[in-house]
């Protein structure tokens, strides 16, 4: 083997090794997705505020729907994960809101817990694993639930998920009848 080779083979795993301590030393210091599923549950009060009269049903103000930029699994970085945010004017301080599938299907993986919700500055928002290119629709009975536990008419609030076209992930591409230097910008003829 001549010495240009070994150098270049040399080089070659010593690259290779520089990369795969790189992509270890990023797995292991990687910031690690934290992110909250569900708003907080409101509390029930036997001392709660209320009249005994049933609280003023909520006024929807927004839906918002965002898309992951990623398919579950992800790599940590909650890309895979999207969002719904539902936006109420609440009449009454000490409110909640209730909510209950009418009609259509969650997204694969997303669910309600429980609940009532506390609303946090008047929104509710949640996140779930995303499947991006998959659409979805679904009907929601909201109501305002008071300390005593009394519950409003409902809602309805309409949600929808549109699909998102296919995010590349990047990269670079080759065309498959150059050869392997010529791949790399480099010459067929190698002096």
């Amino acid at each position: 083997m001549g010495t240009a080779r070994r150098r270049r083979r040399a080089l070659a795993l010593v690259v290779a090794a520089a990369a795969l301590s790189v992509g270890v030393v990023w797995a292991e210091s990687g910031v690690a997705c934290t992110i909250a599923y569900f708003p907080a549950d409101f509390e029930l009060s036997a001392k709660g505020e209320g009249t005994g009269k049933p609280p003023s049903s909520p006024q929807l103000e927004q839906v918002l729907v965002g898309r992951s930029r990623q398919p579950p699994p992800g790599l940590g970085d909650c890309a895979e994960f999207g969002s719904l945010a539902l936006v109420f004017a609440v009449g009454e301080r000490g409110t909640g809101i209730g909510l209950k599938v009418i009609k259509g299907a969650l997204p694969e993986r997303l669910q309600f817990t429980g609940g009532p919700y506390a609303p946090e500055k008047s929104t509710l928002k949640f996140h779930f694993p995303d499947y991006p290119d998959k659409a979805f629709s679904f009907t929601l009975a909201a109501r305002a639930v008071d300390a005593m536990g009394n519950e409003s008419s409902p809602v309805e609030v309409v949600v929808k998920g549109d699909p998102q076209p296919s995010r590349s992930t990047g990269g670079c591409s080759m065309s498959s009848h150059l050869g392997h230097s010529q791949a790399w910008g480099q010459s067929s003829s190698s002096a």
